[in-house]
């Protein structure tokens, strides 16, 4: 796409409302601003007046909604018009069954500055059916991949409790991984030890108790600490 402005200045715009913000040219001619339309007798008229006869011959092979969406589109191309644009966006995000799907029009907006003007765009998306279901089989398990492969991430980082224990002189009781059983233990109330014992967070856990009990009887072995009251 050429300039999406010719001739035109900032000041020339203060008091300018633009009909068709986002698919025409703002041009000044002659002193005077015109807004050169893309759109079937407009700016790009043979192009967009191919694109309007490739999506009618889709128009023979597409379902229900898909039809509504393919016709508001091509209303768009001979229109130019913005209501129809809305019109079209929402017959496109109701058309949810197709196996084929489209992007297609002046959508992009990032040349213009002012995130205005739109690009020309088309991308084609279709479902291979059978692809698609070993996904979402995959997808349905992947809880079960998750849990079993025992993969520990530390999101967070790691170290930061032992330096934290270290700098304050006092014992570094262990770790616990931020983990799903967790999670789903204490919305539960089966604690993720009594339920699976054998896992790697129910064995965090348990070295955690451990820690704190054998701490607990150190400090009770030691003599106490007299207090001296600050005056």
């Amino acid at each position: 796409m050429r300039a999406i402005v010719d001739g035109v200045a900032m000041g020339d715009l203060d008091h300018f409302q633009e009909r068709h913000p986002l698919n025409s040219r703002l041009v000044k001619r002659d002193g005077t601003l015109t807004e050169e339309v893309y759109r079937v007798g407009g700016r790009y008229d043979a192009q967009i007046g191919a694109i309007v006869s490739y999506l009618r011959a889709a128009i023979p092979y597409a379902g229900d909604a898909t039809v509504r969406a393919l016709a508001a589109l091509v209303r768009v191309y001979e229109t130019g018009e913005t209501e129809d644009r809305r019109q079209y966006d929402i017959a496109w995000v109701q058309d949810q069954a197709s196996p084929v799907d489209a992007i297609n029009g002046f959508t992009e907006v990032y040349l213009d500055a002012c995130g205005i003007k739109g690009s020309w765009e088309s991308v084609v998306f279709s479902v291979n059916r059978e692809k698609a279901e070993g996904i979402r089989k995959l997808a349905h398990e992947a809880q079960w991949f998750e849990d079993g492969c025992q993969h520990q991430s530390d999101i967070f980082g790691r170290g930061g409790g032992e330096e934290t224990a270290g700098q304050m002189e006092i014992p570094f009781l262990g770790r616990i991984p931020i983990d799903e059983p967790i999670r789903r233990g204490s919305d539960t109330g089966q604690p993720v030890v009594l339920s699976e014992a054998d896992y790697v967070a129910a064995q965090a856990f348990l070295h955690v108790a451990e820690q704190t009990a054998a701490q607990v009887s150190i400090a009770r072995c030691q003599p106490s600490i007299p207090l001296t009251p600050v005056p």
